[in-house]
């Protein structure tokens, strides 16, 4: 989701004919966008540090739950 953010953060920056509170706007997605990829890759090497735990999970159950955030977000779900 963040690679997604990122992605579509620099595209929009590059094509340089935004109005300038646009870009700030922009610039400031882009920019926390980066910080949390890397809080999210230390949170990473910590978590690699520590035991493993794993536990059975029902993926329908995930999913709908992911679906539900998303309805209830204002996002169409198709």
């Amino acid at each position: 989701m963040l690679a997604v953010m990122l992605g579509y953060s620099e595209m929009a920056r590059k094509k340089g004919d935004l109005a300038r509170p646009l870009h700030n706007e922009l610039e400031a997605i882009h920019s926390a966008a980066k910080r949390s990829a890397d809080l999210t890759r230390q949170l990473l090497v910590f978590a690699c540090k520590q035991l493993v735990n794993p536990k059975v999970l029902d993926l329908n159950d995930c999913v709908s739950a992911m679906l539900k955030m998303r309805c209830s977000s204002g996002q169409v779900v198709s």
